[in-house]
């Protein structure tokens, strides 16, 4: 919230978890939209808070597997999309550098998430 003086920001791709999910979710701007892609919270449907709602803010559950499984149709979409963009450099890397700038406390949590999962 100190990057943006307080607004929050617009989208917020997620995958942590517990306690972790709820200050992600503090993060977001009035409007924002909050993409989960992890499926610990989801699975466990840990409450959200419908407070959270008054901001106007839209939460989608994005279930990456189901994307990958055989003979799904979206999955080819998504894949030319993806080849697509890479190619034409609408779709880039990410910079690690941006990340630990904005955030570096939930740099080394996600750090901590990923080598123990």
């Amino acid at each position: 919230m100190h990057g943006t003086n307080g607004r929050g920001v617009h989208v917020v791709l997620n995958s942590l978890a517990e306690e972790k999910l709820q200050a992600s979710l503090r993060c977001l701007a009035r409007h924002g939209r909050f993409l989960e892609i992890g499926k610990y919270d989801l699975s466990n449907n840990t409450p959200l808070g419908m407070a959270l709602f008054l901001k106007n803010v839209s939460f989608h559950g994005i279930l990456l597997d189901a994307i990958f499984e055989e003979d799904n149709p979206e999955w080819i979409q998504v894949s030319e999309l993806l080849t697509n963009g890479i190619k034409s450099g609408k779709c880039k890397q990410l910079l690690r550098y941006l990340f630990l700038r904005l955030a570096p406390y939930m740099a080394r949590l996600y750090s901590i998430y990923l080598f123990n999962n």
